[in-house]
């Protein structure tokens, strides 16, 4: 279904791209012109389209790109030749990915997907553009910008701009989520970060999904995969919850959360997301988070199901001992993070300075109440994280120590 001002999406969305995303999209659509590759269409498709309808284009780190007509590997080996980069093709998945330096793009052929049961990845074949955006996960991600030939064109699935104002996840047939039940995860991943719902349709095939037990089929290794990006978001705790919830309005308690993965919520993802708005949080803390609210029993049959490092497993044991007061030992980023989300207190004990009061005296400060002065103030700089080496705290140090000189009498010998 065409949609009016395509150039007006287009010209919105180049302005929203970085210069770098800019020159690789000129660049495609150069190649899709050439002789070389007459006869075939070329689309912009996905996230990116999306959202540069909705105004709220971010940082873009990659960019998918539909061939209609024609296989996709030989322009990504031409892209190749001409930009660098790393190609890896999938020939099964009729897909390519060509890695460039802080941006990825990521090509595909116009396909049609099967499914020999629930669960199990497609087997695919080229397509027509129109059956490749009825494959999709939801009517919104069925957008696509024609950037070759001529005339411009935004396509999609009827419906779908409307459920976009309506800021609405609609799935595209019955079977949507047992066709591939990692939907239902990716369905949280996006109703959170874009203030999304289900509608009502959408919501009662999750629960289908689940009183069918698709997600049975489906391998550790994608659910973790599906996880991990999920843990991966600017904002963990919706998603989960959004996860949690569903399948539970329709009966099917505890919901996808534990129906998948045998996980629950905790408010320590909530505070681990505070945390991450001003750090580099890793996915692992929130690992360590969810695992921790588990029983050991319950750990037990995520482990068997999941299988993650016993590294994590670990980190697992020496969090809840530090929470219950029989350990108290910085361990990893991950597991201070995870702490500081729990016990903020805990942790701050193990934010006390690496410097020592003989570094500050080392420094030109005579002995005094200036020195605990200065170790408080790094120490306070070491809890906010704007410190985090030995190094990093000697130069505060110098600072202050610098700021306290002119009044203070001369260095010690």
């Amino acid at each position: 279904m065409p949609h009016p001002d395509p150039e007006g999406i287009l010209e919105r969305l180049y302005t929203a791209l970085p210069e770098r995303a800019r020159r690789l999209l000129a660049a495609v659509t150069q190649h899709a012109l050439s002789e070389r590759f007459r006869g075939r269409a070329l689309y912009l498709v996905g996230g990116t389209v999306r959202d540069a309808l909705l105004g709220e284009l971010a940082a873009v780190r990659d960019l998918d790109v539909l061939v209609e007509g024609g296989d996709a590997a030989p322009l990504g080996r031409a892209l190749q030749r001409d930009l660098g980069g790393v190609l890896s093709c999938h020939e099964a998945f009729l897909t390519c990915t060509l890695r460039l330096e802080e941006l990825e793009l990521d090509l595909a052929t116009a396909r049609r997907e099967r499914y020999a049961h629930p669960g199990a990845l497609p087997t695919v074949e080229a397509a027509p553009l129109a059956d490749d955006l009825e494959r999709r996960d939801f009517s919104v991600n069925t957008f696509a910008l024609r950037l070759a030939p001529a005339p411009r064109l935004l396509l999609s699935v009827p419906g779908a701009l409307e459920d976009l104002r309506a800021r609405r996840l609609r799935t595209l047939h019955p079977a949507s989520f047992c066709d591939d039940p990692t939907r239902l995860v990716r369905g949280s991943r996006l109703a959170a970060r874009l203030g999304f719902a289900y509608d009502a349709f959408t919501a009662a095939q999750a629960a289908r999904a689940l009183r069918a037990r698709a997600h049975e089929q489906v391998s550790p290794e994608r659910l973790k995969h599906e996880l991990l990006l999920t843990l991966a978001e600017p904002r963990v705790a919706p998603a989960l919850e959004h996860l949690a919830m569903q399948g539970k309005a329709q009966g099917e308690a505890p919901g996808a959360l534990w129906a998948l993965y045998g996980l629950r919520t905790t408010p320590w993802v909530g505070e681990l997301d505070a945390l991450r708005s001003r750090h580099p949080v890793p996915a692992e803390s929130y690992l360590i988070v969810l695992l921790g609210a588990l029983s050991e029993s319950e750990l037990a049959a995520h482990q068997r199901r999941m299988g993650w490092p016993k590294r994590l497993v670990s980190a697992r044991r020496r969090f809840l001992a530090a929470l219950r007061g029989e350990a108290l030992d910085r361990g990893s980023e991950a597991e201070h993070f995870a702490l500081k989300a729990a016990r903020p207190e805990l942790a701050a004990q193990l934010e006390r300075p690496l410097l020592s009061g003989e570094d500050v005296l080392n420094l030109g400060l005579p002995a005094g109440p200036h020195v605990g002065a200065v170790l408080r103030a790094v120490a306070r700089a070491r809890a906010a994280g704007e410190v985090r080496s030995l190094d990093d705290e000697r130069r505060l140090a110098q600072r202050l120590v610098a700021g306290l000189k002119p009044t203070t009498p001369s260095p010690r010998p």
